[in-house]
């Protein structure tokens, strides 16, 4: 069930609730994006990696709210799939994080990119939503969740991982409900109820990225940069 339109200023817009619901994610994503920037410095490559993650989910998340619901009958269907794609790039950027401090490999370098281009082509030729879906729980589940728990039994700031962890896991509590069409009513739907709960996993992931950089500056337990297994 969809928001009804509403007129603002004699101009219509479509699904405002979950417009307004999309914005919010974007803010914390973009308020993330500037605390972790300031954060990481020149020295933090992992933190400034979540930092373009962060930044370029609320791109995505911006861009859906504006040309996937608000004006989704005045504009072109490309411009929802440029923003979806966005998605796709903030997955990698969350890959690269983890990579910067596991001992990369030719092959798990590639995945990122490998991943990145299957999406792109697929989101392009099918036109789908559940594509973006799919690829966050690959990239994030499949890929970056086991790589933190590793990196989390190596001793590698161990506190801001478990954070990023649970923020990881707990996203699948936004996706149940989307899937699952799971809302109150017209005026908040499934759409704007899984918006909020992103919100909060995206503040979650945040912390644990925040935390990272803060066990590293105090030199807490697993605080060096360099990857395990070296």
């Amino acid at each position: 069930m969809l928001n009804p339109d509403v007129i603002v200023f004699g101009f219509s817009v479509s699904e405002p609730v979950t417009t307004l619901t999309d914005l919010i994610t974007a803010v914390v994503c973009f308020l993330a994006y500037r605390r972790l920037r300031g954060r990481a410095g020149e020295t933090d490559r992992e933190v400034f990696l979540w930092g373009e993650f962060f930044f370029y989910l609320g791109l995505a998340t911006l861009l859906s709210g504006l040309f996937g619901h608000a004006l989704k009958e005045r504009v072109p269907e490309g411009l929802r799939l440029v923003a979806w794609s966005f998605s796709g790039v903030a997955v990698l950027f969350a890959q690269r994080a983890t990579n910067s401090v596991v001992r990369e490999t030719r092959v798990t370098g590639a995945v990122p990119w490998i991943q990145l281009t299957l999406f792109l082509v697929l989101l392009w030729l099918r036109r789908d939503f559940a594509l973006v879906m799919y690829n966050l729980i690959v990239g994030l589940i499949v890929y970056v969740l086991p790589l933190q728990v590793r990196l989390i039994r190596a001793g590698k700031a161990p506190i801001g991982r478990r954070r990023v962890v649970t923020g990881i896991v707990s996203g699948l509590v936004p996706a149940f409900v989307f899937s699952r069409e799971l809302g109150v009513s017209a005026w908040l739907n499934h759409h704007d109820v899984s918006h909020l709960l992103v919100a909060g996993v995206v503040y979650i992931i945040f912390r644990g990225a925040l935390s990272i950089a803060e066990e590293r500056e105090s030199g807490g337990p697993g605080a060096g940069r360099e990857p395990f297994g070296r």
